[in-house]
């Protein structure tokens, strides 16, 4: 599998773990951070990780 293919499949999976930690874990309490701001940081990676899977994939077809 292409490092790009890899990148953009990894980044989506994050983002729907980082959605459902977002959506589903309002109402739970951790002693230093709650999981729901941890679910937009996931998010954040995950999108970061498609963007440079789309850069690289882009950058191979050339």
């Amino acid at each position: 599998m292409a490092a790009g293919v890899r990148h953009l499949i990894e980044g989506a999976a994050a983002v729907v773990v980082g959605l459902a930690l977002w959506l589903f874990t309002g109402g739970v309490e951790t002693p230093v951070i709650t999981l729901k701001k941890v679910g937009v940081a996931v998010m954040c990676f995950g999108a970061v990780q498609m963007m440079v899977g789309t850069w690289t994939t882009a950058r191979q077809r050339r």
